[in-house]
Parts: structure tokens; C-alpha cells; sequence
């Protein structure tokens, strides 16, 4: 992680969720640009928290899957 990272890092008021986009963007490998895009999106504040039907829709074992991706960033952001 770069010092522009730590910089837009230092803009959230809240350590702990600074420290969760840190902890993101070295897991995803995220550039500035797409740092600075999850946290303008309210990624990380949003994460887990999509409803879904999976648990009645879809047999146990890919719900659990299912609804575990949901919870997660998508790894396709990582690449630019």
C-alpha cells in the first residue's frame, strides 16, 4: 500500500473503519483509484449487509456460498 493510499486513508474519521479499507486494499489489492471508489460507495460500511433469499431459495451448501460472495468485494475491482 502506497503513501496516496495512506493519505486518502487519513481523510475517514473513524480508525476502525480506516483500518478495515486498509486491511481491504491490501487483501484486493486495490489502486487509488478504486480505494478511492469503495470508500466514495461506502463499501466496506455496507458490507454484509445485502438481503438476499439464498437460505430459502437455494440448497444449504450454496447458500452459505452464496451468501458469503455477497458479503465479500467483488475480486473483478481489483484489476484496474
Amino acid at each position: 500500500m502506497g503513501a496516496q493510499h495512506r493519505v486518502l486513508l487519513t481523510k475517514l474519521k473513524d480508525s476502525d473503519t480506516r483500518l478495515r479499507y486498509a486491511a481491504a486494499t491490501v487483501e484486493h489489492g486495490w489502486s487509488r483509484n478504486i480505494l478511492t471508489m469503495q470508500i466514495e460507495a461506502r463499501a466496506i460500511e455496507r458490507q454484509g449487509k445485502a438481503v438476499t433469499n439464498f437460505d430459502r431459495t437455494v440448497p444449504a451448501a450454496q447458500s452459505d456460498l452464496a451468501a458469503s460472495r455477497s458479503k465479500t468485494p467483488t475480486s473483478s475491482t481489483s484489476s484496474a
